[in-house]
């Protein structure tokens, strides 16, 4: 992966990250020839400064002529973290002009990372130009870097024969951060006949350790190990004598590499070599199992350190188990062989990405990541995608998918109106669909189903529910409104009723469920109504019509004058309604309808005091608030009050059944006494079991 180095401050140089898994995770190329690379994903650099960008590490090149010397390389001034080289060269250092650099490759053998940067430098009619190529193939311990130096100055003329050659030193030097620290040990590679200088951990490399070093690929290279000073000091006039002179002194030391270059005008040379560099290696990519609720465990990490010498206690390590919660490692292991184990115990199901922070003890290396994976088997994983595909006024399509998650697993949808129509409360799902089978595997399941028998003009919420054998789960709960229903036909005699909602909630009787009435409806005779917390508009048919109103119409001009519905409005208690053939529409009060309904049971004598005997007997257990125009009738259980247009209302009380006249007059039938009493505006009676007596109230 690239990433293009922003700059730090305004006056950082700018640079490519090469970044990958490494060993060699971060390779930066700055656009002046300069360098650093950070090793295993440590977030301390091999070179100093300890930053991310380019470091005291880089290409420098000194050109001796006749008439005059300079002395090129990187700008290293201004590079993020500071420099050690600052006053330590003996000739002043020119800066390379970056011209351009960019960025190809995909990491792999065939095809690896490569960053070519071009700059140029001038000096008295020297020009040059330098392209540099650097790659890097992801598993290497090494990038590749090849130099070309181009002399593009004009030729030599008589007059200035001098003119367009130079022979000088192509140097490649850096200021060693190995294992974080400024200060080391270096040794001579290899030891039988050695073509180079490592930066190392141990006195001269033994016993075997991390180490860092130029590898020469062009021949005719010297090389040498020494104090960080004295290779910047070096750098001009004198060629490197293959020492290691820092080889048995623990110092702030540094590495480099050198060839001798002699170009006329017009040529060209390339210089290669590799940058080797073998530190600390954590590795993951590691793949645990578990199930929910048990307690999953494994190795979650490697690490490969050159020192042989190293022991578990120099790194510590903390997982992060990706589900919120970290946990200390376990390191075992020696000779540089160590691994990093844990256990977590998953609450629920599902792939976890874990993360595994290891820090070096004792060292300034500081810190690495790596990645790993869980999948943890249990109770299925549903998910509902969007709103029902279709839905009708009673009908309705669901769809959800679900994850079975290694286990056999089955699913069906669960829904249930609005706890609004039930006068608020817990969302209850009381319907369900049939079940049905999705695999068992870790893949992705789409599940359907369609359900009838809704309630028109409604909301609903639904969900899908998933279990196997390690548990169930529910999926977000959804809503959707079904539409309403064309306007139903007019009544019918003595066989069907025209109800609508006025305010507050009134439930019907369908199919053995009690449901909201929520917009105009046509009910059959009989049907159960549950209006204790809201009042409906009742609409009839009367006597002298046959059938329907357009059956009424078709008779012609002399049915006109006939009167064709009635209506009225109802409330306040469970009732059904039933029509007379001579159109006298009775609402009948229904005790013990259903479970938790009001009941006369509740009325029974009990071992009670006096005044809460009395408290008892006047307590009313339903009350039917009812305004009506035609013939209409009221039923408690003691009484019926008929009335052609009035306001009354009539209680089922304990003590008997109470009926009151608002306006106008009411007939009542006392069914105890068998007598009929005339009410009018204001007045009440009660009709009650002989025991109680009777009276007008």
């Amino acid at each position: 992966m690239l990433l293009a180095a922003a700059p730090g401050a305004s006056a950082s140089t700018p640079s490519i990250d090469i970044h990958s898994v490494g060993p060699l995770s971060d390779i930066y190329i700055g656009n002046d020839l300069s360098c650093q690379v950070r090793s295993g994903g440590f977030s301390s650099t091999e070179y100093f400064p300890d930053a991310s960008g380019p470091g005291d590490c880089g290409t420098l090149l000194y050109v001796n002529r006749d008439d005059t010397a300079a002395f090129f390389g990187p700008d290293f001034a201004n590079h993020a973290g500071g420099t050690h080289t600052t006053g330590s060269f003996s000739d002043p250092e020119v800066p390379f002009t970056p011209v351009s650099q960019s960025f190809t490759g995909s990491g792999t053998a065939t095809s690896p990372y490569r960053v070519t940067t071009v700059a140029s430098a001038v000096d008295r009619g020297l020009r040059l130009t330098f392209t540099e190529v650097d790659t890097y193939a992801v598993g290497s311990n090494f990038f590749q870097t090849d130099v070309t130096v181009s002399n593009i100055s004009a030729r030599a003329s008589q007059a200035r024969p001098w003119q367009g050659f130079f022979h000088g030193e192509l140097y490649h030097a850096a200021d060693c951060l190995l294992h974080g620290s400024d200060t080391g040990f270096g040794a001579a590679e290899p030891l039988t006949a050695p073509t180079t200088g490592a930066c190392t951990v141990n006195r001269l490399g033994s016993p075997a350790s991390a180490f860092e070093e130029f590898v020469p690929i062009t021949p005719r290279s010297a090389w040498i190990e020494t104090a960080s000073p004295t290779i910047w000091s070096i750098l001009t006039r004198r060629p490197f004598g293959n020492t290691c002179s820092g080889c048995n002194t623990f110092e702030n030391n540094a590495q480099g590499i050198e060839w001798p270059v002699w170009l006329e005008a017009g040529q060209s040379r390339t210089f290669s070599f590799q940058t080797k560099i073998v530190d600390t290696v954590p590795t993951g990519g590691l793949s645990l199992s578990g199930t929910a609720g048990n307690s999953t465990s494994g190795t979650v990490a490697t690490i490969t350190d050159p020192n042989t010498s190293a022991t578990a206690g120099s790194y510590s390590a903390t997982i992060n188990w990706g589900d919120g919660t970290t946990s200390s490692g376990t390191i075992t292991g020696g000779n540089g062989s160590f691994s990093v184990a844990g256990a977590h115990v998953y609450a629920t199901s599902g792939r976890y990405s874990v993360t595994v922070t290891i820090t070096a003890v004792g060292t300034s290396q500081g810190r690495s990541t790596v990645d790993d994976s869980v999948t943890i088997t249990a109770a299925p994983s549903p998910v509902i995608t969007g709103e029902p595909p279709s839905i009708s006024a009673t009908t309705a399509a669901f769809i959800g998918s679900v994850d079975p998650n290694g286990l056999p697993t089955t699913a069906f949808f669960e829904y249930g109106l609005d706890p609004k129509y039930l006068g608020a409360g817990p969302l209850a799902y009381t319907q369900s669909t049939p079940v049905q089978s999705v695999g068992g595997d870790f893949s992705i399941h789409t599940v359907s189903a369609s359900v009838t028998g809704l309630v028109p003009n409604a909301l609903y919420h639904a969900r899908l529910v998933a279990t196997n054998s390690a548990g169930t789960t529910v999926g977000p709960d959804i809503t959707f409104t079904t539409p309403k229903t064309p306007p139903p036909a007019p009544p019918t005699i003595g066989k069907t009723f025209t109800i609508s909602p006025v305010r507050g909630i009134v439930l019907i009787l369908l199919r053995g469920q009690l449901v909201p009435l929520t917009g105009v409806q046509q009910i059959p005779q009989n049907t159960l109504i549950d209006a204790r917390r809201g009042t409906l508009k009742l609409t009839t048919a009367v006597a002298g019509a046959s059938g329907p109103a357009h059956d009424a119409a078709a008779e012609g001009k002399r049915r006109k004058s006939v009167v064709k519905t009635q209506s009225g409005t109802f409330g306040g208690a469970i009732f059904k309604i039933a029509q007379a053939g001579n159109g006298l529409v009775t609402l009948s009060i229904v005790e013990n309808a259903f479970k938790g309904a009001p009941s006369y049971a509740t009325c029974k004598a009990r071992k009670l005091g006096d005044a809460t005997a009395a408290a008892v007997s006047g307590r009313t257990l339903q009350l039917l608030h009812a305004s009506a125009k035609g013939r209409f009738r009221t039923r408690g259980r003691y009484s019926a009050a008929t009335v052609r247009g009035t306001i009354w209302t009539i209680a089922d009380r304990c003590d008997g059944t109470l009926t009151h006249d608002i306006t106008d007059s009411v007939a009542v039938i006392d069914f105890v006494r068998h007598k009929t009493i005339i009410l009018h505006r204001g007045q009440r009676y009660l009709a009650a079991p002989r025991r109680s007596g009777r009276g007008r109230r």
